[in-house]
């Protein structure tokens, strides 16, 4: 079985899936959360993106970016998750990314 990275992923565009309900089931655009699931260490950005298709859905192509900071610059589909790890903590599985989807 292969090794796992854990991948968080933030948002900051009002989309639905990065906010928090509150009591009465509406979303709190004051109050954040990050996806966050397991992918194998060969995996690219593409399969990011795929499993958030699946959790975001308003999101029905592929045509939204992630990056690995929030002004970063966007990631490549063909971008190893590998290459995106903590290079101060190389020990660290846990990858950090930023979606952002054009024209939101």
């Amino acid at each position: 079985e292969e090794e796992q990275f854990t991948v968080e992923v933030s948002g900051n565009q009002l989309i639905d899936e990065f906010y928090i309900k509150n009591k009465d089931g509406h979303r709190d655009y004051n109050t954040k959360k990050h996806l966050t699931f397991q992918l194998g260490k060969s995996k690219t950005i593409l399969d990011v993106k795929k499993k958030l298709m699946k959790n975001i859905k308003h999101l029905n192509a592929l045509d939204f970016n992630l990056r690995t900071a929030v002004f970063g610059k966007v990631k490549a589909d063909t971008y190893p998750l590998m290459r995106a790890t903590d290079k101060e903590n190389p020990d660290n599985n846990v990858i950090k990314l930023f979606i952002q989807i054009p024209n939101w």
